[in-house]
């Protein structure tokens, strides 16, 4: 048997951890916090590990930090819808949504005959606000 081709009662737990937050990147900090607040005593280095393993199965998607932050991870969908996109991304809770927009096919084609590079926009996450928290951060005015 392959390496790391069993499925342990860390690595269970750390698949359970993630499907229960299915709608948001989580860092492996914030995945040990989650796996401890269950009562489960999982070493941040084998969280790293698993979830790295899990990316390369492609069982979870991985999205680096571009601000030099630590990496976010998340429970890849069964199947993505086939007009997906790519996700969007909200930098204040976290949440993911499914990207789709008939504009990317042509901002697409627009990088790719301008500055030669093909995006791939399935693999692609734009990271922004998203319509609740920017609801929360921006209340309606009270009618008075």
């Amino acid at each position: 048997m392959a390496r790391g081709a069993y499925e342990t009662r860390q690595k269970q737990s750390i698949i359970a951890v993630m499907a229960a937050h299915d709608d948001a990147f989580l860092s492996v900090d914030a995945v040990c916090e989650l796996l401890h607040g269950h009562g489960v005593e999982v070493g941040r280095t084998t969280v790293y590990r698993t979830l790295e393993r899990l990316v390369a199965e492609d069982r979870m998607l991985k999205v680096a930090e571009v601000r030099g932050g630590a990496a976010q991870y998340r429970i890849a969908p069964e199947q993505a819808p086939a007009d997906t996109e790519g996700q969007l991304r909200c930098d204040s809770c976290g949440r993911v949504l499914p990207l789709t927009c008939e504009s990317l096919g042509a901002f697409s084609e627009h990088v790719l005959q301008e500055h030669g590079f093909a995006i791939n926009s399935a693999a692609s996450v734009l990271h922004g606000t998203c319509a609740d928290c920017l609801s929360a951060a921006n209340p309606p005015a009270s009618k008075s």
